[in-house]
């Protein structure tokens, strides 16, 4: 019997080191200002035609279910004190959403907000772009819009036959996945990122070129591309841009309205423990105090016991080009509701960073075991993984 479960552990172990996709890429989140929630459920749920989450939408966030996704939509910010949020989050690239309904009722619906809006409502909705409907006679229809705060939105149908790999409490409505979420990166940083995820996530991650316009004097160009797939036929892709459209990689650290994150999952419970392995021993580990005090589930993890109890755990500098941080140290952020909040992350003793990220994005990483997980049978799996792997550690 030991012997049995001894090789079943190294046999886990064996597979978590061996790259795969991940499983699942969740939610976006991205702030609202606190004075504009009800706009807010108008153009995401009303308009786009998202639905409701009705058990984790509370009083300081809206929770809106694209199928097996999600796009987390906090208006107070710490857990702790609730402080409204003032700054909105701007994601600096692109997600497409796939709908269930013809794109010109979607297009009709934004584009009446938007005219309302634009018209009478508050002074920054003035400048909010009218949605765009393209219909290209050989091509993907597409309606091209911007919510009130800048964040854009590409809107494509639901491909025929297509069923969501998952969904959440409250369903779905029109929209029906996140297919593709793109983000701009500063020159050189593709490849970084391709290796960080590859390296510390253990995902297969591509790196390529991609064509794009404005070449010099008419010259075709061409930008590296990262691409990490997911099981779920989902793209999260890093883009490298010029600085006038790529931002800072440190504007997470920097800009209140690039301290957005995402959430994702990983295949099995056994590649989540490597990869909090991994993390741990690079230094990448990351505190986020707006989380402090709130339910294990959705904190951070510093240590593997909270890791595996809560069953994710938070990283932020992506693609450290050097420079292992190992020990505990601690830095102070930006003071919540008047108060010095703190930060944890992982560095060595008497020393400062000695890397600079590609990106500064936070993650939460998250085992398939973990309560909100909504693809059920790989949550269960992992369940009974988790309890097994915890059995045979005594």
């Amino acid at each position: 019997r030991p012997h049995l479960l001894l090789d079943a552990a190294l046999n886990r172990m064996t597979l978590a080191s061996t790259p795969a996709e991940a499983l699942l890429l969740e939610h976006v989140n991205l702030n609202i200002p606190h004075a504009s929630l009800e706009l807010a459920r108008q153009f995401y749920i009303d308009a786009l035609g998202g639905a409701l989450n009705p058990r984790s939408t509370n009083e300081r966030q809206l929770h809106v279910n694209i199928g097996a996704s999600q796009l987390h939509l906090p208006h107070r910010l710490s857990v702790q004190i609730g402080e409204p949020c003032v700054t909105p989050q701007i994601w600096c690239g692109a997600i497409t959403l796939c709908t269930s309904e013809p794109l010109a009722e979607v297009f009709r619906r934004v584009d009446a907000l938007h005219m309302r809006e634009t018209a009478g409502g508050e002074e920054a909705n003035r400048q909010w772009a009218r949605p765009t409907l393209f219909a290209p006679a050989n091509g993907t229809p597409r309606l091209l819009c911007t919510c009130p705060w800048g964040n854009n939105y590409d809107i494509v149908s639901t491909p025929v036959g297509f069923v969501p790999a998952g969904e959440h409490p409250g369903g779905s409505h029109g929209l029906q996945a996140m297919l593709r979420v793109s983000h701009h990166v500063r020159k050189g940083a593709a490849a970084q990122l391709q290796s960080f995820w590859a390296e510390i996530l253990n995902c297969v991650a591509d790196l390529d070129e991609v064509p794009v316009s404005g070449g010099v004097l008419g010259q075709a160009s061409s930008a590296a591309r990262c691409t990490i797939r997911f099981a779920t036929g989902q793209e999260l892709v890093f883009v490298e841009a010029d600085a006038e459209n790529a931002p800072p990689a440190n504007a997470y650290d920097t800009d209140e309205a690039a301290g957005y994150h995402l959430a994702l999952y990983l295949p099995t419970h056994a590649a989540f423990e490597a990869a909090f392995r991994r993390a741990e021993a690079a230094g990448l580990l990351f505190e986020n105090p707006r989380f402090v005090g709130g339910p294990i589930e959705f904190a951070s993890a510093m240590t593997w016991e909270e890791a595996d109890d809560a069953a994710q755990f938070r990283i932020k500098d992506l693609g450290q080009s050097g420079g292992i941080r190992t020990a505990m140290r601690t830095r102070t952020c930006d003071s919540v509701g008047g108060v010095e909040s703190q930060a944890r992350l992982t560095a060595p003793l008497g020393e400062d960073r000695v890397a600079e990220a590609a990106l500064v994005l936070e993650l939460e990483v998250r085992s398939p075991s973990h309560v909100s997980c909504p693809l059920d049978s790989a949550a269960v799996a992992a369940r009974r993984e988790r309890d097994l792997m915890r059995r045979e550690r005594g």
